[in-house]
């Protein structure tokens, strides 16, 4: 399942199974979305310095498929990155 990420209502690449892009992001308050015919959303800060990581997944309720962002641990993230593929330009935003 496919969706268009959005960082602060701007679309800054895709959620794609087996990918992974990155964005560099000003500190401060941001909101990642995922839409399919329902928008999850997920806020957090990000702290001068800070890397933080988003992992989008798909779930599916009533026979509807989501794609949901949730924050993982750069720990956990750095664990799985080896086994993505590269999917996107850096952006800015």
């Amino acid at each position: 399942m496919t969706a268009p990420v959005k960082l602060d209502g701007i679309v800054v690449g895709d959620s794609l199974p087996g990918g992974y892009f990155y964005v560099d992001a000003a500190p401060g308050k941001h909101e990642v979305s995922a839409a399919t015919r329902v928008t999850r959303k997920l806020s957090f800060v990000l702290e001068p310095g800070e890397t933080r990581y988003v992992r989008t997944k798909a779930q599916f309720e009533e026979k509807v498929g989501r794609v949901v962002p949730e924050l993982v641990s750069a720990e956990e993230a750095r664990r799985e990155l080896p086994s993505l593929n590269f999917t996107g330009a850096p952006k800015s935003n």
